[in-house]
């Protein structure tokens, strides 16, 4: 049995008992979602199903041809609950459109012909190329949704740092990888170059 049959037989299984539980389907949403190939030299496309029961009949079976990335997970339910946002990535991230539907938020769209999601840049976990913890934004802001306070409160000092600028729509990659501040790329990582 291949890795794709287990893993969907698996899903099924898991899947299919909560979905038919009344206490558990009670205006829920449920995101399966897979990761990256390893195909590098091709763009990758992450292919998500959203399930549940707020899913409006008449999208069911139905394809949404917006751009999302991971962080929109993150913003659908900042929107879908009024939280705050973490000042990074998540803060321009498209909302998945079920939700962005109720919530007044709007899509919007991102030329993608040269965008390559598929490999890691640089960062504080990369095996082989450090970067430091990005500073967020803490004075970001879309669709009315701000930073949360502690965040603001913590990071608030070291905003001249910040890779990040407002509420992009386009992340970063290994070929298009954020820009930090000169000094703060100088910094070896403690053990390590």
């Amino acid at each position: 049995m291949g890795m794709i049959t287990y893993a969907g037989k698996w899903l099924r299984g898991f899947l299919e008992p909560l979905l038919d539980d009344p206490n558990f389907i009670n205006n829920t949403l449920v995101l399966v979602t897979f990761d990256e190939n390893d195909t590098y030299s091709k763009q990758n496309r992450v292919f998500s199903i959203l399930l549940g029961d707020v899913i409006p009949k008449n999208l069911i079976g139905s394809a949404d041809k917006g751009f999302y990335n991971h962080y929109s997970e993150l913003s659908t339910v900042q929107a879908n609950w009024g939280l705050k946002s973490l000042g990074r990535y998540d803060v321009g991230a498209n909302v998945f459109d079920l939700v962005a539907q109720k919530t007044g938020d709007s899509l919007r769209s991102l030329d993608i012909t040269k965008v390559y999601l598929n490999e890691s840049y640089p960062g504080i976990f990369h095996r082989k190329k450090y970067a430091p913890l990005p500073v967020p934004d803490t004075e970001a802001s879309f669709a009315g949704r701000t930073v949360l306070e502690s965040i603001r409160s913590i990071w608030g000092k070291v905003q001249n740092k910040s890779v990040y600028k407002g509420a992009p729509l386009s992340i970063p990659s290994l070929r298009n990888p954020p820009i930090y501040p000169r000094e703060y790329s100088r910094r070896k990582r403690r053990g390590g170059n």
